[in-house]
């Protein structure tokens, strides 16, 4: 069990790491300090918020499917928090080398802006239909321990859930009905516009709202419930695609769409 000396040892490496967009040598450069449990990890996670001064305004949600599950090597979806100043709109040109310090990677995801705080949670996630607003993601992952591949799960969350940025497109209009239909609307990729990627928002957790669900309650254990306003990204329906120099992609759910490119 790392006690408190350790849990602030590991923050400020994964700080500096994110600072200075130079990252550790994997997880083994903390040593006995890298964290064992997601408890521990999530000690690490809120720490590193603090030491950077960073202000949570979105969150996402890891590994919401079985296959991502795999690759990451968890058994469970994980949290992570966004700051203010890495949510960007729609259309936004990230410089790669003062942006991120691993390798990172975007995906396309549904994200969910609650019109409340999430301090409970339902029986049945689709009952949060009522709550939510639907808006177009491309989620930018990045590892200050500079791969994401072959981590722990405690790593991973500790890493504040490999999350570094978030691109934000348009509210759909939906209603509620609508939104509990969500699993079955269409979310799309194109990269440099070659062929689409294509998916469905169920590959979230079956349905984004599940996701969310998940977000909020681990949120609530956390002591630091969801609120108003803060974008959850409920995961990937497109998969992880490498972020390389010169690289435009343009994601959608449904008939919204978000765009982003890298130089």
């Amino acid at each position: 069990m790392l006690d408190a000396e350790a849990i602030e040892r590991t923050a400020h490496r994964l700080a500096d790491a994110h600072i200075t967009a130079r990252p550790l040598a994997g997880m083994e450069a903390l040593g006995s300090d890298a964290p064992t449990t997601a408890d521990e990890g999530y000690a690490v996670q809120s720490r590193l918020r603090a030491i950077t001064g960073t202000t949570v305004g979105a969150w996402k949600v890891g590994a919401t499917s079985d296959a991502a599950q795999a690759v990451l090597g968890v058994d469970a979806p994980f949290l992570g928090g966004i700051g203010t100043t890495r949510i960007v709109p729609s259309g936004h040109e990230f410089v790669v080398d003062e942006w991120f310090a691993g390798n990172p990677a975007i995906e396309i995801e549904v994200g969910l802006r609650p019109t409340t705080d999430l301090t409970e949670v339902p029986d049945e996630a689709l009952e949060l239909a009522n709550l939510v607003e639907v808006i177009p993601c491309i989620e930018i992952v990045d590892s200050r321990f500079g791969a994401i591949i072959g981590l722990p799960g405690p790593c991973l969350i500790a890493d504040n859930g490999v999350a570094s940025a978030l691109v934000v497109g348009e509210v759909l209009d939906l209603d509620a009905e609508a939104v509990r239909k969500l699993g079955s609307m269409s979310v799309r990729l194109v990269i440099d516009g070659r062929d689409p990627i294509e998916g469905t928002a169920s590959m979230a957790l079956g349905h984004p709202l599940r996701a969310l669900a998940t977000a909020a309650q681990t949120a609530i254990n956390l002591n630091r419930p969801i609120r108003a306003g803060e974008v959850v990204s409920t995961g990937t329906c497109t998969g992880l695609t490498p972020v390389e120099h010169g690289l435009t992609v343009t994601g959608s759910v449904g008939s919204a769409s978000v765009a982003a490119s890298f130089v």
